[in-house]
C-alpha cells in the first residue's frame, strides 16, 4: 500500500487519501463546514443531500485516520446530543479549502496541455489499491516480539489505547518495523466480537478495546455496531441482529470489542 497521496474527485474537487481510503474530500470538507455551522451530524447531512449514515461513516473514517480528533460528539439524544470541529478540525479544514484552490488552479493550467485532463487522472485514479476493511487507525509501533515464525507488533492508537498484531517475522523485517514506526492498522468488522464491560467469560483474543455504543444501525440480518474507544476514535463490528438482542445492546452501553491479534493486518505509509 502507498503513502498518503492527493487524488482527484472527478466532480471537481481534490481527495486527500490514507491506504487507498478517502480522507478528505470536497464532499467530506461540505459535511465538516455544516456539522460546524449546525452543531450536528444529522443536520449536517440533510444541510448537503447526504443520508445520516454516509456522514457519520464519512466522520468515523476521518477520525480514525487522523492523528488527531477532527470531530468530536457530545452524549445524549437519539443521535448524540450534538458534534463540533476541534481546533484541529478546524485548521485542516482550512488547510483543505487553500489546497482545492491550489488543484482548481492546476486543473486549468493542465487543460492547455493535455486534451482530456480530468480522463487521464481518472485513469491514474483506478490504479490504486483500494481496501474493503472498515476499522483502519493510524498508530505507532510501540515494540516489535519476534518468534520462531511469527512477530507479534504492538501498536498504539491513542495515549490509552493499543492493539496487537501477529506477523510473520518476513513482513516485520520486509516493512523494517520498530518502535517509532508509523503503520496503519486494518480490522474488518466481521472480524470483531462483542462482549459485556464487566467482565463474564475468558476469551482468547488478544485485542480488547472498550467503551460506549455510540451507534447502531440495523439491517434485515445483522446489525452494526460502532464503539467510542476514546480520543475520537471509533470501531465497528458487525453482529447478527439476534446477538444483539440476545445482548440487549443500545446507544450508550458499555462493551468491549474482541479481535484476534491474526486478524489484524498492518500496512506501513
Amino acid at each position: 500500500m502507498g503513502a498518503d497521496s492527493g487524488n482527484t474527485d472527478l466532480s471537481g474537487g481534490w481527495i486527500l487519501e490514507k491506504e487507498g481510503k478517502a480522507f478528505l474530500g470536497g464532499r467530506r470538507i461540505a459535511l465538516l463546514r455544516a456539522i460546524e455551522r449546525s452543531g450536528s451530524i444529522t443536520r449536517a447531512a440533510k444541510e448537503i443531500g447526504m443520508s445520516y449514515k454516509a456522514a457519520w461513516e464519512a466522520v468515523e473514517a476521518i477520525n480514525n485516520l487522523s492523528p488527531s480528533a477532527v470531530v468530536l460528539r457530545a452524549t445524549g439524544g437519539k443521535h448524540g446530543g450534538g458534534s463540533h470541529l476541534t481546533d484541529y478540525g478546524r485548521r485542516l479544514v482550512e488547510l483543505m479549502e487553500r489546497m482545492q484552490g491550489i488543484y482548481t488552479e492546476w486543473l486549468d493550467d493542465l487543460a492547455e496541455h493535455i486534451e482530456d485532463p480530468r480522463g487521464l487522472l481518472g485513469l491514474m485514479e483506478r490504479f490504486n489499491m483500494q481496501t474493503s476493511a472498515r476499522n483502519q487507525y493510524r498508530g505507532t509501533v510501540e515494540a516489535v516480539i519476534s518468534g520462531p515464525v511469527s512477530a507479534e507488533v504492538e501498536v498504539r492508537l491513542t495515549p490509552a489505547s493499543s492493539l496487537i498484531a501477529t506477523i510473520t517475522n518476513s513482513s516485520a523485517e520486509r516493512m523494517d518495523l520498530k518502535q517509532g514506526t508509523e503503520v496503519h492498522a486494518l480490522v474488518k468488522a466481521s472480524s470483531v466480537l462483542l462482549a459485556d464491560e464487566g467482565g463474564g467469560p475468558v476469551f482468547s483474543a488478544r485485542n480488547r478495546l472498550c467503551g460506549p455504543i455510540a451507534r447502531i444501525v440495523d439491517g434485515p440480518v445483522s446489525s452494526e455496531v460502532t464503539l467510542d474507544i476514546g480520543d475520537g476514535k471509533l470501531l465497528t463490528a458487525v453482529v447478527t441482529r439476534a446477538s444483539r438482542a440476545a445482548m440487549g445492546l443500545g446507544e450508550g452501553q458499555g462493551v468491549c470489542a474482541l479481535f484476534k491479534a491474526s486478524s489484524v493486518i498492518l500496512a506501513r505509509p
